[in-house]
């Protein structure tokens, strides 16, 4: 499943009529609102947002009616984790309303795009993929608190 989500992908974005003029920038996070400023900017400069056939460039201005264009890793463009069944976290408690984990030392809580999939948040997508819209962000579904952290014996 990784590598499908390491594939390259296309998706296109038509700026309506009521955003008169807009900078690349921010109709690529209004397009894609989970990426951060900063992987925006670099994909603006490894030119993976391209604009009515052009390649989009830091500072471009967008007009109603122009066609944005993003052509790169597929990952970039998943709403949430990719499920990964072969990962094992052991399941120390678990009702209706909550799951308690323990999570393994050396895996991360969450990654922060579908490019990460060796993570907690990967292992709830696969034991429970309902809880896709809980949590923090998209990126750290179904994790709501750490208990132990800091705590002394």
């Amino acid at each position: 499943m990784a590598d499908q989500a390491l594939s390259a992908k296309t998706a296109s974005w038509s700026v309506p009529e009521e955003l008169k003029k807009v900078r690349l920038d921010f109709f690529a996070h209004r397009c894609l609102p989970h990426l951060s400023r900063r992987a925006l900017q670099g994909a603006i400069r490894e030119k993976l947002f391209w604009i009515n056939g052009k390649a989009g460039r830091k500072g471009d201005e967008l007009s109603a009616g122009d066609q944005l264009i993003f052509k790169g890793p597929a990952h970039w463009l998943m709403p949430e984790p990719l499920a990964d069944p072969a990962l094992q976290v052991p399941i120390v408690y678990e009702d209706a309303a909550v799951m308690v984990l323990d999570k393994p030392a050396g895996v991360a809580s969450h990654g922060f795009s579908a490019r990460d999939t060796l993570t907690l948040a990967n292992f709830l997508m696969a034991q429970r993929p309902e809880l896709a819209a809980v949590g923090k962000s998209r990126w750290e579904s179904g994790l709501v608190h750490r208990l132990g952290v800091g705590a002394r014996g």
